[in-house]
């Protein structure tokens, strides 16, 4: 008997820690419900907020900015700060009030321009790359859910972004569920 437990002890540890890690490393569903999740691949590696120390690790937000120009702004942001190099992806959009079904080109991000998205985190020899969409690398939003009562908004994204040195990051598969703050 002792030598069957000793047995089926590692092997049931085994499969309990391969199996929590296993659900640990893999996107959060594709929700409309407030669950305020977030996740995507950034080049193929699982990205999903996590980590502590200062700041929020998710944010959401839509205000009137711009009360005369119908200047809404939309941001979603999430970091991952649980490796040596934090790691952050946002997605802005500007000067456009949000819907359910709307699909968002992802490009500059500055004022006058729909959305823009970039990620940080790359670790080079000089700092900290930030990559960003733009005209020739894009990207795209799409809003699946956006409840103003409730204050819900869920959708999903990709985007290919590009640094001061030409590299770029491709983010896929992403997508939130989020309750946002006004």
């Amino acid at each position: 008997m002792k030598k069957l437990l000793h047995i089926l002890l590692p092997l049931t540890l085994f499969w309990m820690f391969t199996a929590s890690k296993c659900k640990k490393d893999e996107l959060p569903p594709e929700t409309q419900e407030g669950k305020n999740t977030f996740g995507c691949y950034v080049n193929g590696e699982l990205f999903v907020p996590r980590g502590g120390g200062l700041g929020p690790i998710k944010i959401c937000y839509y205000q009137l900015i711009y009360p005369s120009e119908n200047g809404y702004v939309f941001q979603i942001s999430a970091s991952d700060k649980s490796g040596n190099v934090p790691k952050n992806i946002a997605i802005n959009i500007d000067s456009m009030k949000i819907s359910e079904g709307l699909i968002i080109q992802l490009k500059h991000g500055i004022r006058g321009v729909e959305g823009g998205a970039q990620y940080s985190g790359e670790q080079g020899a000089d700092g900290i790359h930030r990559f960003y969409t733009n005209d020739e690398v894009l990207g795209q939003i799409v809003i699946n859910k956006f409840d103003e009562i409730n204050h819900i908004a869920a959708g999903t994204f990709w985007f290919t972004a590009v640094n001061s040195l030409g590299d770029t990051a491709k983010i896929t598969d992403g997508r939130f569920d989020m309750k946002y703050t006004r």
